[in-house]
């Protein structure tokens, strides 16, 4: 395999120092490939287990894919546990959950690990189960831990990984400039009619139910927990449970999204919410659906390419399948469909591929656009959909800037330091 520049020089890294390090190398430079050299080279020096940790199957299975062609490796999953490890292979990869439960099954297998690569490490900066596991099994054997990354984020995060790594800010290996120009744009979009009308009624239909009854609090996200009377807090908590999640879908969710989701609480719910909003309030929501959404046309008039489109839960992408043509949806409730579509992509020449979060990390393709149907909440997540393109060409990334939510402050806060940005108007 030959490697490129960026991975020999991280490689050479390892090699003087053999010790444990945290690599933060922008999306597309090669840390599986690098994390396969540092195994080949460990390999032919020492007798030990080597162990390597993902957050998600379907970066397990990439990974397996990639190592299987160069060296003997078993994956190591659930109940399989005690059936996979034997004497005869010394790497083996898991997922994060795997390893709590090779803990209490295989104490003595990990005790045994001299090599720990653990991929998209950030996962673990913050104190979780696996985390504390890490560093209790570090305290009792010497093992050697690399840290693979693209997106370290916040100073909190960076710690929290030198912390599991047991390294200080020496260990720290950094490549970050991107291997090809990564195009953004910008879509604006105010606050439509729908979203504008439907925050304004429920505000209003908030203070004519409550304002002459009972004393606010002077923030909603108190309301209803220091309301008084206290026979009345089931009343309050039922109305305010609905308020606040309409509010919140209206930042960002298609108009018939919101009216699908009053509607199935009303099946589901045993509270009947009706009686606690007005009927002008009840009528508004039942009407959403014959409001416009700006960014289905947009999307529908992009050319033919491979794009995947991130939204953010699995209602949405739902909705969005129906009125795409010819597209794939992947979500985590149904990975093994999910690691079949990836197959069927891998051979297209154009798709449009609806994702949620778990396409955000270690998804290997060939892409030319990502397209942020609403823009993530937080700057790792935006980075890491941002890094699905420009791994072997350049590559192009679209946000749907809904103004006046929490996403479009991030956003802002993105773009401040970047001077080529696009910003499409509804004239384009």
């Amino acid at each position: 395999m030959e490697l490129r520049d960026c991975q020999i020089k991280a490689l050479n890294h390892y090699r003087k120092k053999r010790s444990s390090t945290l690599y933060i190398m922008a999306t597309g430079k090669g840390k599986s490939v690098l994390s396969l050299e540092i195994i080949k080279d460990r390999l032919s020096s020492d007798k030990g287990i080597i162990l390597v940790l993902c957050p998600t199957q379907l970066i397990r299975d990439q990974l397996y894919s990639l190592y299987r062609n160069h060296i003997p490796v078993l994956i190591i999953e659930g109940k399989l546990v005690l059936n996979k490890i034997n004497k005869l292979t010394r790497v083996f990869i898991c997922c994060y959950p795997t390893y709590e439960i090779l803990s209490r099954m295989e104490p003595s297998f990990l005790l045994s690990v001299s090599l720990l690569i653990i991929d998209e490490v950030h996962k673990l900066s913050r104190e979780t189960i696996v985390n504390k596991l890490i560093r209790k099994v570090s305290e009792i054997t010497l093992v050697t831990k690399i840290g693979l990354t693209a997106t370290p984020g916040s100073k909190s995060n960076l710690s929290g990984m030198l912390r599991l790594l047991s390294c200080t800010e020496d260990d720290i290996y950094e490549d970050r400039e991107p291997l090809f120009e990564k195009k953004d744009h910008i879509f604006p979009i105010p606050c439509s009619l729908w979203r504008a009308t439907l925050l304004q009624k429920l505000r209003e239909d908030l203070l004519q139910n409550f304002c002459n009854r009972y004393v606010l609090p002077a923030s909603l996200a108190e309301f209803p927990f220091n309301t008084k009377p206290l026979s009345q807090r089931p009343y309050l908590v039922s109305h305010y449970l609905l308020l606040n999640k309409l509010t919140r879908f209206a930042n960002g969710a298609t108009p018939q999204r919101i009216k699908n989701f009053y509607e199935n609480n009303l099946e589901k719910s045993k509270i009947n919410f009706d009686r606690y909003l007005s009927k002008n309030l009840v009528e508004l929501i039942k009407k959403l659906g014959s409001f416009s959404d700006q960014r289905l046309p947009f999307i529908n008039n992009l050319s033919q390419t491979k794009r995947i489109i991130f939204v953010d839960d699995i209602l949405m992408g739902r909705e969005l399948k129906e009125s795409l043509p010819d597209c794939y949806f992947i979500h985590s409730k149904e990975r093994k469909e999910a690691r079949a579509v990836f197959k069927i992509l891998q051979k297209k020449k154009t798709f449009n591929l609806l994702a949620t979060s778990m396409a955000e990390e270690g998804l290997n393709l060939s892409l030319d656009e990502v397209l942020n149907f609403q823009v993530p909440t937080t700057m790792i997540k935006l980075e890491q959909r941002k890094g699905r393109v420009g791994r072997y060409r350049k590559g192009e990334v679209f946000y749907f800037n809904i103004l006046g939510t929490y996403g479009s402050t991030l956003l802002s806060r993105f773009i401040s330091n970047k001077k080529d940005i696009d910003i499409i108007t509804n004239d384009n």
